[in-house]
Protein backbone atom coordinates (compact mmCIF):
# COMPACT_ATOMS: atom_id res chain seq x y z
CA UNK A 1 0.00 0.00 0.00
CA UNK A 2 1.86 2.82 -0.96
CA UNK A 3 2.17 5.97 1.46
CA UNK A 4 -0.78 8.89 1.01
CA UNK A 5 0.55 12.34 1.48
CA UNK A 6 -1.64 14.71 0.01
CA UNK A 7 -4.54 16.19 1.15
CA UNK A 8 -7.76 15.18 -1.34
CA UNK A 9 -11.05 17.03 -1.05
CA UNK A 10 -13.60 14.01 0.52
CA UNK A 11 -10.27 13.10 3.30
CA UNK A 12 -11.71 12.93 6.59
CA UNK A 13 -10.08 14.52 9.41
CA UNK A 14 -10.71 12.63 12.57
CA UNK A 15 -10.19 12.33 16.55
CA UNK A 16 -11.25 9.56 18.74
CA UNK A 17 -13.37 9.44 21.83
CA UNK A 18 -10.72 9.73 25.07
CA UNK A 19 -11.17 10.12 27.97
CA UNK A 20 -15.09 9.88 28.11
CA UNK A 21 -15.18 12.68 25.58
CA UNK A 22 -16.94 12.62 22.30
CA UNK A 23 -14.51 12.16 19.03
CA UNK A 24 -15.63 14.41 15.86
CA UNK A 25 -15.05 13.77 11.73
CA UNK A 26 -15.36 16.42 9.24
CA UNK A 27 -15.02 16.13 5.36
CA UNK A 28 -12.41 18.20 3.50
CA UNK A 29 -13.99 20.44 0.86
CA UNK A 30 -10.67 22.46 -0.08
CA UNK A 31 -8.67 20.39 -2.30
CA UNK A 32 -5.22 21.87 -1.66
CA UNK A 33 -3.41 20.66 -4.37
CA UNK A 34 -6.23 21.62 -6.96
CA UNK A 35 -5.75 17.45 -7.72
CA UNK A 36 -9.56 15.84 -9.11
CA UNK A 37 -9.89 13.12 -7.39
CA UNK A 38 -12.40 10.47 -6.21
CA UNK A 39 -13.85 12.40 -2.71
CA UNK A 40 -14.94 15.52 -5.19
CA UNK A 41 -18.29 14.39 -5.12
CA UNK A 42 -18.46 13.71 -1.84
CA UNK A 43 -17.45 17.07 -1.16
CA UNK A 44 -19.88 18.35 -3.33
CA UNK A 45 -22.91 16.21 -1.60
CA UNK A 46 -21.47 17.65 2.19
CA UNK A 47 -21.32 21.52 0.45
CA UNK A 48 -25.44 21.28 -0.35
CA UNK A 49 -26.23 20.64 3.33
CA UNK A 50 -24.11 23.37 5.04
CA UNK A 51 -26.73 25.35 7.28
CA UNK A 52 -29.15 22.44 7.37
CA UNK A 53 -29.94 19.73 10.07
CA UNK A 54 -30.53 19.36 13.98
CA UNK A 55 -27.46 17.53 15.24
CA UNK A 56 -28.30 14.04 16.83
CA UNK A 57 -26.26 11.49 18.35
CA UNK A 58 -26.33 8.42 16.77
CA UNK A 59 -28.93 9.43 14.22
CA UNK A 60 -28.70 9.96 10.04
CA UNK A 61 -26.56 8.18 7.11
CA UNK A 62 -28.26 4.78 7.52
CA UNK A 63 -29.22 5.39 4.13
CA UNK A 64 -26.41 6.75 1.86
CA UNK A 65 -28.61 6.60 -1.31
CA UNK A 66 -31.26 9.12 -0.07
CA UNK A 67 -31.21 12.56 -1.22
CA UNK A 68 -29.68 13.86 2.01
CA UNK A 69 -28.13 12.59 5.53
CA UNK A 70 -30.81 13.67 7.71
CA UNK A 71 -33.24 10.94 9.24
CA UNK A 72 -36.92 11.58 9.18
CA UNK A 73 -37.12 14.03 12.28
CA UNK A 74 -34.30 16.06 10.41
CA UNK A 75 -31.53 14.94 12.77
CA UNK A 76 -28.01 13.71 11.67
CA UNK A 77 -24.17 13.10 13.87
CA UNK A 78 -21.09 13.65 12.32
CA UNK A 79 -20.05 10.11 11.71
CA UNK A 80 -23.79 9.59 9.70
CA UNK A 81 -22.87 12.75 8.29
CA UNK A 82 -19.24 11.72 6.28
CA UNK A 83 -20.57 8.31 5.47
CA UNK A 84 -23.83 9.76 3.85
CA UNK A 85 -21.66 12.20 1.97
CA UNK A 86 -19.32 8.85 0.31
CA UNK A 87 -22.46 7.05 -0.28
CA UNK A 88 -21.31 4.32 2.09
CA UNK A 89 -24.14 3.10 5.11
CA UNK A 90 -22.39 4.22 8.73
CA UNK A 91 -23.53 0.19 9.73
CA UNK A 92 -21.86 -2.44 7.45
CA UNK A 93 -23.52 -5.51 8.98
CA UNK A 94 -20.29 -6.00 11.15
CA UNK A 95 -19.22 -2.63 11.79
CA UNK A 96 -20.61 0.72 12.90
CA UNK A 97 -18.74 4.06 10.94
CA UNK A 98 -18.06 6.18 14.02
CA UNK A 99 -15.59 8.26 14.70
CA UNK A 100 -13.83 5.50 17.08
CA UNK A 101 -14.13 3.09 14.13
CA UNK A 102 -12.64 5.11 11.43
CA UNK A 103 -9.98 6.48 13.88
CA UNK A 104 -9.28 2.92 15.03
CA UNK A 105 -9.18 1.44 11.45
CA UNK A 106 -6.83 4.25 9.71
CA UNK A 107 -4.16 3.64 12.85
CA UNK A 108 -4.36 0.17 12.23
CA UNK A 109 -5.69 -2.76 9.60
CA UNK A 110 -6.45 0.50 7.48
CA UNK A 111 -9.01 -1.74 5.90
CA UNK A 112 -11.40 0.43 5.30
CA UNK A 113 -9.75 3.67 5.57
CA UNK A 114 -6.45 4.69 4.78
CA UNK A 115 -3.82 6.75 6.48
CA UNK A 116 -3.30 9.82 5.04
CA UNK A 117 0.30 11.52 6.49
CA UNK A 118 0.67 14.80 5.47
CA UNK A 119 2.29 17.89 5.87
CA UNK A 120 -0.01 20.75 6.13
CA UNK A 121 -1.31 22.75 8.28
CA UNK A 122 -5.15 21.41 9.89
CA UNK A 123 -6.27 24.76 10.34
CA UNK A 124 -5.53 25.85 6.75
CA UNK A 125 -8.47 23.59 5.22
CA UNK A 126 -11.96 23.90 4.78
CA UNK A 127 -14.12 21.44 6.08
CA UNK A 128 -18.01 20.71 6.61
CA UNK A 129 -19.13 18.89 9.35
CA UNK A 130 -21.97 17.94 11.45
CA UNK A 131 -21.85 18.81 15.10
CA UNK A 132 -24.15 20.24 18.05
CA UNK A 133 -25.49 21.55 20.10
CA UNK A 134 -28.98 19.29 19.98
CA UNK A 135 -31.82 21.16 21.14
CA UNK A 136 -32.44 21.05 24.73
CA UNK A 137 -35.13 23.06 27.46
CA UNK A 138 -32.69 25.76 27.02
CA UNK A 139 -32.00 25.83 23.60
CA UNK A 140 -34.95 24.54 22.37
CA UNK A 141 -33.93 26.12 18.38
CA UNK A 142 -29.98 25.39 18.31
CA UNK A 143 -28.40 26.40 15.69
CA UNK A 144 -28.39 24.55 11.99
CA UNK A 145 -26.12 21.34 12.49
CA UNK A 146 -23.76 21.11 9.48
CA UNK A 147 -21.35 24.14 8.98
CA UNK A 148 -18.04 24.67 6.81
CA UNK A 149 -15.41 25.96 8.73
CA UNK A 150 -11.61 25.19 9.38
CA UNK A 151 -9.58 22.03 10.63
CA UNK A 152 -8.03 23.99 13.71
CA UNK A 153 -10.21 21.62 15.95
CA UNK A 154 -8.40 18.38 14.88
CA UNK A 155 -5.23 20.37 15.07
CA UNK A 156 -5.78 21.06 18.90
CA UNK A 157 -7.06 17.46 19.35
CA UNK A 158 -3.69 16.03 17.40
CA UNK A 159 -6.53 14.62 14.59
CA UNK A 160 -5.41 12.59 11.87
CA UNK A 161 -6.54 12.64 8.58
CA UNK A 162 -7.72 9.62 6.65
CA UNK A 163 -9.23 8.49 2.91
CA UNK A 164 -11.90 6.00 1.92
CA UNK A 165 -10.63 2.76 0.72
CA UNK A 166 -13.05 2.69 -2.27
CA UNK A 167 -10.54 5.61 -3.70
CA UNK A 168 -8.10 4.57 -6.41
CA UNK A 169 -5.42 7.03 -5.06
Amino acid sequence: MAKLTTIQAGDLLVYPWKNGRPGHIALVVTNTNLIVGYGDAAADRALQWVGKGIYGLGKGGLKPGRAGPLDKEGKCDCSGFVTWAWGVPRYDGENWHNTSFIYADARGKQEFYQLVEPDVDFAKLDIVHCHGPSPSARRPKPPPAISKGTGLLWKKKNGIVCRPRLTNS
